[in-house]
């Protein structure tokens, strides 16, 4: 059990990478703080893991904060987080509105950085941890009608390329994973 006394948050838990993602650290041991917006969605997952929830919104930067609070207040550390929340916005340049950009960015950008800001004191302190969040293929190839997307998603991987710069030096590893069209609801359409 990879994850055995490994205790980490993920944020996004409800959604199809986030649910795949948490099911998977569960059975290599991991204890779990799940965070989502969608509460019956979130405890039904939950008591399926015996994980800890916290109900909420990943724009608001006070829920990522609860959230690793409640990992250190739970369990006593925090040894990683997970950041699986995402939007596709599909509309070339011409039909996005300023409301649909900064949406996308709150989302897909800013969501993450509350979560790194929250987790990179814990781990900073306790000299190690581990930050994973999702990008996607489309900040780094241009892909028709993906304008919104692919700004917030190549802004945070230069938060992450940044961050994890910064961090080196207190053993606390930060990455984006860049998925494709993946069989999620939220690609369904």
């Amino acid at each position: 059990m990879r994850f055995s006394d490994q205790v980490g948050v993920i944020v996004g838990a409800t959604g199809g990478i986030g649910a795949a993602t948490a099911r998977l650290l569960k059975r290599e041991g991991a204890k779990l703080v799940l965070v989502g917006r969608n509460a019956e969605k979130l405890h039904a997952l939950a008591a399926e893991l015996g994980a800890t929830t916290i109900v909420g919104d990943a724009t608001v930067a006070a829920t990522s904060e609860q959230a690793v609070q409640a990992a250190v207040n739970t369990y006593g550390k925090l040894d990683f987080v997970v950041h699986a929340v995402g939007s596709i916005v599909l509309k070339p340049l011409a039909r996005l509105s300023e409301e649909d950009m900064l949406n996308t960015f709150r989302l897909n950008t800013l969501s993450p950085f509350h979560l790194m800001k929250a987790a990179v004191g814990p781990m900073s302190q306790a000299k190690r941890g581990a930050m994973v969040v999702c990008s996607s293929v489309a900040a780094g190839t241009g892909l028709p009608n993906h304008e919104a997307i692919a700004t917030a998603k190549a802004a945070l991987e230069g938060l992450v390329r940044s961050t994890a710069m910064t961090y080196a030096g207190a053993n606390v590893r930060i990455n984006a994973i860049a998925p494709g069209l993946t069989r999620t609801p939220l690609a369904a359409h």
